[in-house]
């Protein structure tokens, strides 16, 4: 799935962007790269800045500096409808579809730049990669259920046949099994040739299908490696948190993000997942003993701990809480 990650392979190139709405600064210096062929994963917490990159990229928010290139060529602040002349699309986390038209003229709306036959060709490819659309294409979009809208929305988006196709949280709000679904099309539709940049809170699904990832926080890149190499940091990743989130937490979890920092993402103490276990658990009991425990677990570190303990144990339950392990 990999490939070399080579300068004369790279598709999007973002650097130092600082970006928001308005005065309000959202994105503060982010770099990123995503090379041709690649699916590259962001993730991290609600707040983070995720989709404000994605519209940043693709022209929908105030950029304050910073240099976003496509192909080689600069395409910050251009508009929407210039950016996916040159081949991107973004498949956006919300009002990803217009309700009062049908399957078929949403599609059609996707296809807008494109002559009637290339329209009809592409229109058949995607009933192809989703049959129910094809059963559905009379019906009105707003009449879809949550996993055929998100179905809608991505074959939308491969209308205009993009290089790079960019999609924000796609499986938020949908069942397990539809989600699985998605991820097995997200995959397929990266085997097709379309390089995929993919924003996504359930982290453990997303770091599973990535070649390269990043972890952004509060508008900075926290993180960043190879999804393999994530999947192994999670439970560090998480015990920074705690620390950040909560100054109590502070026993055992600093020393251990102390040694995370000192080592990069590739060293290889940490490819043991039992001795990855053993010393986040260990910083974790030494966190949780201190006098101010009840108070420290009203916060949300009862719940991070938690996942960082069933992350270390490479465990696949699924908290008291409800929240999926991995899921940031």
């Amino acid at each position: 799935m990999s490939i070399a990650h080579t300068a004369d392979r790279i598709i999007l190139e973002v650097h130092q962007l600082v970006a928001g709405y308005g005065k309000s600064e959202v994105l503060h210096g982010v770099s990123l790269e995503v090379a041709a062929g690649e699916i590259v994963t962001m993730v991290g917490a609600n707040g983070a800045g995720k989709s404000t990159l994605l519209r940043s990229i693709f022209g929908l928010t105030d950029i304050h500096s910073g240099v976003i290139r496509f192909k080689g060529k600069p395409i910050t602040g251009l508009p929407p409808h210039a950016i996916t002349a040159y081949g991107l699309a973004l498949v956006p986390q919300e009002r990803n579809v217009f309700p009062s038209l049908t399957v078929r003229e949403n599609l059609e709306m996707g296809g807008f730049t494109v002559d009637r036959a290339t329209l009809e060709e592409r229109i058949e490819r995607v009933f192809e990669r989703f049959p129910r659309l094809r059963e559905r294409q009379r019906q009105k979009a707003g009449t879809l259920s949550g996993g055929e809208r998100q179905m809608l929305a991505i074959g939308r988006g491969l209308m205009t046949s993009p290089e790079l196709l960019m999609l924000d949280e796609p499986s938020l709000g949908l069942a397990p099994k539809v989600v699985e679904a998605l991820f097995e099309q997200i995959r397929l539709i990266h085997e097709s040739g379309t390089t995929v940049f993919l924003v996504e809170q359930n982290a453990r699904r997303a770091l599973a299908i990535a070649d390269r990832a990043y972890v952004l926080e509060l508008g900075r890149i926290r993180h960043q490696g190879s999804g393999q190499e994530l999947q192994k940091c999670n439970a560090l990743i998480w015990a920074d948190r705690i620390v950040r989130r909560n100054p109590l937490h502070t026993t055992g979890i600093q020393e251990l993000c102390q040694q995370r920092d000192k080592a990069s993402l590739r060293s290889e103490r940490y490819d043991d997942p039992k001795q990855l276990h053993g010393q986040c658990q260990s910083a974790l009991s030494g966190a949780f003993t201190r006098p101010s425990r009840r108070t420290a677990l009203r916060h949300s570190g009862s719940i991070a701990a938690h996942r960082c303990q069933s992350v270390g144990a490479g465990s696949a339950r699924a908290s008291e809480k409800g929240w999926l392990l991995g899921r940031w």
